[in-house]
């Protein structure tokens, strides 16, 4: 479960997760990467809105088994006995220690997972080593704030 983005009042979790969802495809520029890598995908619902929104390929791991049995069901079309998406790829793995060769992804998302990683600083390494020149690491991240600072408008 994420915490979302809540830009507006009356909002409820599912809206605001689709909102930081939406936020995340945006600033990443996601719909022109041409392999996306998101680490700490969880039950891959935001792969799968990516995927309604545009996205091309994308390779989406996570550290929990049962996470990923759950995504690669939900990918299943029972009636078709096929993929819903042929470009979407769950698999199990570790953010910290990324089974993939250098420069192989235009973008390396993480969505409200890089809190769990040990560390965060091995897992900044690893993306930036599986990045392509050029390529764009975009995470969402829960961090504390007492100062009420808009932390989109201090990236920008």
């Amino acid at each position: 479960m994420n915490y979302g983005y809540w830009d507006k009042p009356n909002m409820n979790i599912e809206e605001a997760n689709k909102n930081l969802c939406k936020l995340m495809f945006k600033k990443g520029d996601l719909n022109s990467a041409e392999h996306i890598l998101d680490v700490g995908c969880g039950y891959g619902e935001q792969d799968f809105y990516w995927k309604k929104m545009g996205a091309k390929n994308i390779t989406a791991i996570d550290i929990s088994k049962k996470s990923i049995k759950h995504a690669n069901k939900t990918n299943f079309d029972k009636t078709t006995k096929r993929k819903r998406y042929k470009d979407l790829r769950f698999d199990n793995g570790n953010a910290c220690q990324l089974n993939y060769k250098d420069n192989t992804f235009d973008r390396v998302t993480s969505l409200e997972s890089a809190f769990h990683y040990d560390t965060r600083k091995q897992f900044l390494e690893e993306a930036y080593r599986v990045l392509k020149p050029g390529g764009k690491l975009v995470i969402a991240d829960i961090l504390y704030n007492d100062d009420n600072i808009d932390i989109f408008n201090v990236l920008n």
